[in-house]
């Protein structure tokens, strides 16, 4: 056969690690479900057939899980299903390519990375399993009354840390003195060596083994799990199989077992291609060409329709290539501020609604905001999601006196360390974008949107200053500070920029694929420096470069598919699919 190459799973839905609940039991017609959609012949190296079927069950089951996600891109009816029936077929085709490659050596296993793959493994069986029990317990904490928290996902959090990001390459200057893309740990590594160890039989003993004690160590887990029990012997004695109980189980855990081995074969596929190409085919005039014409393309949307231009840049910034001048515009100025918020508990949050319907009451507003006072003051900090006994008002003085005399750099990090230990708001943590606030148009809530104007001071701010909205909360009417949330405090994380300009004088003129000389060097050091936001060290190259890379793979996986198809024998019933149209 061939080599195919190319790259998998960037159109292909990775598969879906559980289900549970009604989706399980929706249809019980035993016949009605085991009925094919698809079938698929490979001819073996052997010269022996090998066929495989697609039941209407698992297209049923891939329709709860993409349903919505089809829906919302316009997909529906017929061609949502006809779509789901080809990513089955793909999805099948890319697994037994990946088992063949291992069988024949092309996919190497050594004992050195054989733990990498069985761990993974091991370890998203067990929290599918897991999750999947997380629902039952759920219904059981409501059905007893219980005021206690999941014993699942409670302990099974963990606090979110600073995550670098990973570079997928880098441009760098050959010795012939012109610029390539290096792929980061490809060209020192030209040997595809992955392992995958598929022992279903140890895995499966030690799941077992593993989910028997969590289950033993709860009344709760132990009542969820005899409900998860009873649904699947249900679904069993549908299907015309064993309902006892050792035997369901043993079927369970081979499910979701199965589940998760197909999720790293189809990583290992796509991993064992992208050696396979080595170095990357995307040029950096590539990179520029994108750049260019992506940022021109934004720069005439957004000239034309400045509407959207701030709708977008209030909420949607990650999909924006260009951003305008806000004075030729008359759009205001947009600028960064990143936060750390303090959550109320339920408790106060009545009380300031209270506090808010006496002061419309016509209270006197002194004693209101006395009383509000009260409330902030006893606000509590939490440490990666735990109550401690700082107030915030403690928290704020803790990090004005670290960062106190810092370079930008280091009141950035300073900070970072704060957000991620204290912060109640996971939404920019290892963001792409911090928050932007508008100095005439805002998306956040008042108390926040006006001491972030504060901290801008009308573009004179300095990048690291902090504030928090302690005044805020007393001098608002209590309606427009939102006590959903809490006490923010706010670091000034600088003004919305470019990474190059473009005008109505250089609009036509304006491009990136040109230059020579020290004109490319410095465009490129220019777009390998400049990063997406100052908490993380993502660049505007490693943006484009990973969305170059989404695209050629889209292009080449439809290739690598077509080939694949070509070698076995497909074949659809129409039938058995068009009833769930």
């Amino acid at each position: 056969m061939k080599k195919k190459f190319a790259i998998v799973l960037s159109m292909i839905f990775c598969v879906a690690f559980a289900f549970a609940g009604c989706d399980l039991f929706a249809l019980n017609n035993a016949k009605y479900l085991s009925a094919p959609i698809a079938q698929i012949q490979y001819t073996l190296d052997n010269g022996k057939k090998h066929t495989v079927t697609i039941t209407r069950e698992e297209l049923i089951q891939a329709q709860n899980r993409y349903g919505e996600t089809l829906s919302n891109s316009g997909k529906t009816g017929k061609s949502a299903v006809n779509y789901l029936v080809d990513h089955l077929i793909n999805q099948e085709i890319t697994i037994n390519e990946t088992s063949r490659l291992i069988a024949n050596g092309e996919i190497l296993t050594t004992n050195a990375e054989k733990d990498e793959y069985y761990n993974k493994v091991w370890e998203n069986t067990y929290d599918s399993l897991l999750q999947i029990l997380a629902d039952y317990e759920s219904a059981v904490i409501k059905d007893w009354d219980l005021t206690t928290p999941s014993e699942i996902t409670e302990e099974e959090s963990t606090a979110k840390t600073f995550e670098e990001y990973e570079k997928q390459a880098e441009i760098i200057q050959g010795q012939d003195g012109e610029w390539y893309i290096h792929v980061l740990d490809k060209e020192e590594n030209p040997t595809i060596n992955h392992t995958y160890v598929d022992d279903e039989s140890a895995t499966i003993t030690s799941i077992k083994s593993a989910y028997a004690d969590k289950v033993d160590s709860s009344t709760v887990l132990k009542e969820a799990q005899k409900r998860y029990m009873n649904d699947l012997k249900d679904y069993a004695k549908s299907k015309g199989k064993s309902t006892k109980d050792v035997k369901v189980w043993e079927n369970e855990i081979k499910r979701v077992y199965n589940i998760m081995k197909d999720n790293a074969y189809l990583e290992l596929y796509s991993e064992y291609l992208q050696g396979e190409i080595g170095k990357s085919s995307i040029s950096v005039n590539d990179v520029f060409y994108y750049l260019q014409e992506s940022m021109k393309h934004s720069y005439t949307k957004y000239s034309i329709d400045t509407s959207t231009f701030k709708s977008d840049i209030l909420s949607n910034r990650a999909s924006m290539n260009y951003v305008l001048d806000e004075d030729k515009f008359d759009l205001g100025e947009y600028f960064y501020v990143s936060h750390i918020l303090v959550k109320f508990t339920d408790a106060q949050k009545e009380a300031l609604t209270d506090l808010d319907n006496a002061l419309k009451a016509g209270e006197d507003p002194n004693v209101i905001n006395a009383e509000r006072r009260k409330i902030i003051d006893a606000t509590k900090v939490k440490l990666n999601g735990e109550a401690t006994s700082m107030t915030v008002s403690e928290l704020y003085d803790r990090i004005q006196n670290d960062i106190e005399g810092k370079s930008a750099e280091q009141k950035m990090e300073i900070f970072r360390d704060y957000m991620f230990d204290y912060n109640e708001d996971d939404g920019n943590k290892n963001a792409e974008y911090e928050y932007i606030v508008g100095t005439e148009d805002r998306k956040m809530v008042k108390s926040f949107t006006n001491v972030a104007r504060e901290l801008y001071d009308e573009g004179n701010g300095n990048f690291g200053d902090i504030l928090w909205n302690y005044d805020e909360y007393l001098s608002l009417p209590h309606s427009d500070v939102e006590s959903e949330y809490g006490i923010h405090i706010l670091f000034y994380a600088g003004a919305v920029e470019n990474v190059f300009e473009i005008n109505e004088n250089n609009f036509e003129s304006f491009s990136l694929t040109n230059a020579t000389g020290e004109t490319l060097e410095a465009n490129i050091e220019r777009i390998q420096t400049f990063k997406l936001t100052e908490f993380n060290t993502k660049t505007i190259f490693d943006l484009v470069y990973e969305k170059l890379v989404s695209d050629d793979i889209a292009y080449l996986q439809t290739l690598n598919l077509n080939a694949l198809k070509d070698d076995a024998k497909i074949t659809t019933y129409p039938k058995n699919i068009s009833a769930l149209y």
